[in-house]
C-alpha cells in the first residue's frame, strides 16, 4: 500500500473518532475544561516532532511562523466553539459533517487572496456545500433546538475555514513540523488564557479529565499523520479522503452515542461528501510545451 493512502486512512481514523470523543468529553466537563486538557495532550506529538530532524528548517522562519501561530489560534478558536456547540445541544452527527463544510470559505479567501480561481466543479460544490448546511443544521427560521449550537458550528466553520489560507502560507516558509510546533504552542498560550481569566471546575473525575487529555491526543496525530500523506500524496486526493472522516463520526455517533440519523440528515452528508470531492477537484494538469531544439538554438525561447 502506498504511504499516502495509509497515512490518510490513518488521519481519517483519528479525527472520525476524535469528533465523538470531542462531543461526548464537552458535555462531561464543557468546552473550555475540553480545551484547557486537551492541549495536554498534543504535547507528546509535539515531542517528537521536536526530536525528529530538520524540524526547524525553513527560508523565512519568522514569516511562517508567525503563520503558523495565527493557523493555531484559529484553530484553538474552532475547537472551543465545536465544544461549546456540543454542550450546548449539538450532536456529533450533525455538527462535524457541517463544520467539514469549511473549504467553501477556504476557496473563497483564497481566491480573494492567494489569486486563486475555483474551476467549474468547485464553483457546484459551492452550491452543494450550501445545501449540505441546511440539510445538516435543520435550520428554521422560526428557531428550535439549532438556535442555541449553531451559531458556535458555524463560527468554528469560519474559523477553520480561515486558518486553510494561513496554513497554506506558513508551509511555504518553514517546514510542517516546525508549523506544527508553533501550531500547538499557540494552543498552549489559549490554554493559559483561558486558566487566568475563566474559573475552571477542576473538581473533575479521573476518567473524564483522560478522555479531555485524549481529545487532543487524537488531535495532535490526526494532524501529524495529515501532514504526512500530504508530503507523500497530491493534496486534492488526500483532502477528500481525510474528509470521510465525518461519515466514521456519525457512525460512532450512532452506535456509541445513540444519536439519531434521518433522512435528511442521510442526505446531507451525501451531498457534503459529494461537495468535498467537488471543491477538492484542480482538474488535470496541463500538459508542458515541448520547445523545438530549432528554437533553442536560435534563441527564439
Amino acid at each position: 500500500m502506498a504511504k499516502w493512502i495509509t497515512y490518510s486512512l490513518l488521519s481519517l481514523a483519528f479525527y472520525g473518532v476524535w469528533g465523538v470523543v470531542s462531543d461526548h468529553a464537552s458535555n462531561r466537563i464543557g468546552p473550555l475544561g475540553v480545551q484547557v486538557l486537551s492541549t495536554a495532550g498534543l504535547l507528546p506529538v509535539a515531542l517528537l516532532l521536536f526530536l525528529s530532524r530538520g524540524w526547524n528548517s525553513g527560508s523565512d522562519r519568522k514569516r511562517g511562523s508567525a503563520y503558523a501561530f495565527a493557523t493555531g489560534l484559529l484553530g484553538a478558536g474552532g475547537t472551543w466553539t465545536m465544544f461549546e456547540a456540543f454542550s450546548r445541544g449539538g450532536e456529533a452527527s450533525t455538527v462535524i459533517p457541517l463544520i467539514c463544510t469549511y473549504p467553501i470559505l477556504t476557496v473563497i479567501l483564497a481566491r480573494i487572496f492567494l489569486k486563486e480561481k475555483p474551476n467549474a466543479i468547485q464553483l457546484g460544490g459551492i452550491v452543494l456545500a450550501l445545501a449540505a448546511i441546511y440539510l445538516l443544521a435543520e435550520i428554521r427560521l422560526t428557531g428550535g433546538s439549532s438556535s442555541k449550537w449553531l451559531p458556535f458550528a458555524l463560527l468554528t466553520l469560519v474559523f477553520f475555514g480561515t486558518s486553510g489560507i494561513t496554513q497554506k502560507l506558513s508551509t511555504n516558509y518553514i517546514s510542517t513540523e516546525l508549523s506544527t510546533l508553533v501550531f500547538t504552542a499557540a494552543f498552549v498560550v489559549v490554554a493559559a488564557a483561558i486558566m487566568a481569566g475563566q474559573k475552571l471546575d477542576w473538581n473533575i473525575a479521573a476518567g473524564a479529565a483522560g478522555e479531555a487529555v485524549l481529545v487532543g491526543l487524537l488531535f495532535g496525530l490526526a494532524i501529524l499523520t495529515q501532514f504526512a500523506a500530504y508530503r507523500w500524496g497530491s493534496a486534492s486526493v488526500v483532502t477528500v479522503l481525510t474528509s470521510l472522516s465525518q461519515v466514521l463520526t456519525v457512525i460512532l455517533g450512532v452506535l456509541f452515542l445513540h444519536q439519531s440519523l434521518g433522512v435528511l440528515k442521510g442526505a446531507g452528508i451525501v451531498l457534503g461528501l459529494v461537495a468535498g470531492t467537488a471543491l477538492s477537484y484542480e482538474g488535470k494538469p496541463k500538459p508542458a510545451v515541448e520547445v523545438p531544439k530549432q528554437d533553442l538554438v536560435a534563441g527564439k525561447v
